[in-house]
């Protein structure tokens, strides 16, 4: 009786648990959940947050899902995260990208004297899982709701404004390897659609909620085996359905693709310091909502035919365009493949000049697959033997991060396509 007495009294407390940051008049708290599988989670990466400097150098500013700084702490459901947080149980800490995107904002705000804004971003979802174990109406976009619902009512308490002007998306991984990608365009999209929808029936904001959409590449790690130079390639609809998104659609904004990481194993997950670097991006992407901008990253633009030469324009908000072989290992004609219906790759040389790219091909490229980042060694992710490419901006030029004291630039990395070619 006395243990049950004890935990009925830990889960009765984790529910009073909450805030105790005095905001000033006037505060503005900013939520930006990170939802998906295991990427939005930060599996098998290694903390590389201190969590007390985090505090300290960024003025407090940047909060848990309760408005607070206990970070560190995620379960699957709402009374185990409470008693998680009670007990300091942090054998499951990780890193995620919230810490980097948190840093970034946080200092974009200083440099601007936006000493009102506060930041709260905390991880959601569930690992393994296929998108249709994360629309509504599933246990983990309930707890997403309720999390988002508790620091609105906190954040109300404390007399602040309250908005969700955007969330980060990482999940694809489930659906490129088990081939479960049908109508995952019309699935998201009417994910963020009903998310939005109920968010502003908790917070009662006006404002649109935008999504900031990563790229997945890991086509190699796939349930069949995958064939690069197969016409059609199942593979690819993941990666270039979210590629279309950040192009085409004005509710959604990108981040980047995922290849020029490093991966824990070469599997799937990111290491810590890349789930930072990411975060960094999502934090550009973020501050250009802030301002207006719509960050579509780097994604083709158009691709053309003339003789046995494909031009491909890419949308470029950084120029110049650099070919990188020292941040990301060097691959054959720099990731792009040109692909006939008879599965033959017809490529042969590869050139880059202003803002297009030139495939010279050893034939007609009529009707065939114009593809880049679909490549890569059987069962690897990543930047040294996973699908990739060596082709970004120079964003890097003016945006970098210090991570343990090594400096990263932040380019835009082109997002992987596979698209036919047009006269």
């Amino acid at each position: 009786m006395k243990n049950i007495a004890f935990l009925f009294c830990i889960i009765t407390a984790s529910f009073m648990y909450g805030c105790n940051n005095p905001f000033p008049d006037n505060a503005q708290i900013i939520a930006i959940p990170v939802y998906g599988q295991s990427l939005a989670l930060g599996e098998e990466a290694k903390l590389i947050t201190n969590f007390d400097s985090l505090k300290i150098k960024y003025n407090h500013r940047i909060l848990t899902e309760n408005l607070d700084e206990n970070f560190g702490f995620f379960s699957n459901t709402v009374i185990k995260q409470r008693i998680k947080k009670l007990l300091h149980d942090k054998h499951r800490t990780f890193e995620i990208s919230n810490y980097g995107m948190g840093e970034y904002i946080a200092s974009y705000w200083s440099k601007r004297s936006d000493e009102n804004n506060y930041l709260c971003s905390f991880p959601e979802g569930q690992g393994a899982s296929g998108i249709d174990l994360l629309l509504k109406g599933v246990e983990p976009y309930q707890k997403l709701l309720y999390e988002i619902k508790n620091a609105y009512q906190i954040s109300k308490s404390n007399h602040c404004t309250f908005i969700v002007p955007a969330f980060c998306w990482l999940q694809g991984e489930n659906d490129v390897v088990w081939n479960t990608a049908k109508d995952y365009k019309k699935k998201l999209i009417g994910f963020r659609n009903n998310f939005e929808k109920d968010v502003k029936a908790i917070t009662h904001q006006k404002e649109h909620v935008k999504c900031i959409l990563y790229q997945t590449n890991c086509l190699s790690i796939a349930k069949d085996t995958f064939r690069m130079q197969d016409y059609i390639c199942h593979q690819t609809s993941v990666p270039e359905i979210q590629m279309e998104l950040v192009r085409d659609n004005n509710n959604f904004i990108a981040s980047g693709p995922t290849y020029p990481y490093s991966v824990v194993r070469e599997y799937v997950h990111l290491d810590g310091t890349s789930q930072k670097r990411l975060g960094y991006l999502e934090g550009i992407a973020l501050a250009d909502l802030f301002e207006n901008k719509r960050h579509i990253g780097l994604t083709p633009k158009m691709i053309t035919e003339h003789d046995d030469t494909v031009i491909v324009s890419l949308n470029i908000q950084y120029p110049p365009l650099v070919i990188d072989t020292v941040q990301v290992a060097k691959i054959a004609d720099y990731g792009f493949s040109v692909i006939t219906p008879d599965n033959n790759n017809i490529l042969r040389n590869t050139y880059i000049k202003e803002n297009n790219v030139y495939l010279i091909c050893s034939g007609s490229p009529k009707k065939a697959k114009i593809r880049y980042a679909v490549n890569g060694t059987y069962w690897k992710s990543g930047k040294e033997n996973g699908p990739r490419g060596n082709i970004r901006d120079s964003q890097g030029d003016i945006y970098k991060c210090d991570i343990n004291n090594k400096i990263y630039r932040l380019d835009n990395w082109c997002y992987m396509f596979d698209l036919v070619c047009k006269n």
